[in-house]
């Protein structure tokens, strides 16, 4: 596995800090980008990708649901979003044949909840791992590949809602 060029560890005390943090990753998001989520069940994964997806700049009309039926969600922002759910895929062939690669190796932002379930997780820019610290606290650990990316992560500390 790689090493990351840059780590983060932010402490969200309820879910709306959750998805302001993530709203605040959104904004920053300029290019195209890879994003892997991983967490228990209830760590808030989705949560943080409403938050993010409102940050990229999908409308406020539109909910972001988890696509943990229909697998891949799209949304139209500043650059496309793309939405996947890997919690009930069996088998990595799965991945494939939803097309998820080819969506990652395009112009988008993808982000994969559950991308631990995924092969190579190298492919990912930034990795987030949302802990559970008790009812409503959570701690986000980020991890980012590539000098870019490390300094998303400096700046998005910077402009982080306070927990």
């Amino acid at each position: 596995m790689s090493t990351p060029t840059g780590t983060l560890t932010l402490e969200s005390l309820s879910s709306e800090n959750t998805f302001a943090m993530a709203q605040a990753l959104g904004r920053l998001i300029l290019r195209p980008c890879r994003l892997a989520l991983s967490g228990d069940l209830g760590a808030g994964k989705t949560l943080f990708v409403q938050g993010f997806a409102r940050g990229l700049g999908v409308p406020e009309n539109v909910y972001v649901t988890s696509p943990s039926y229909a697998l891949i969600h799209a949304y139209t922002a500043r650059l496309p979003l793309y939405h996947a759910d890997l919690y009930r895929l069996g088998h990595m062939e799965e991945v494939l044949d939803i097309g998820l690669p080819d969506l990652m190796a395009s112009e988008s932002v993808t982000v994969v909840e559950w991308a631990e379930r995924m092969e190579d997780t190298e492919i990912f820019d930034i990795r987030i791992h949302i802990e559970i610290h008790g009812e409503t606290t959570r701690k986000l650990h980020a991890q980012a590949y590539g000098l870019h990316f490390q300094d998303l992560l400096r700046s998005w500390q910077q402009v982080c809602p306070p927990a």
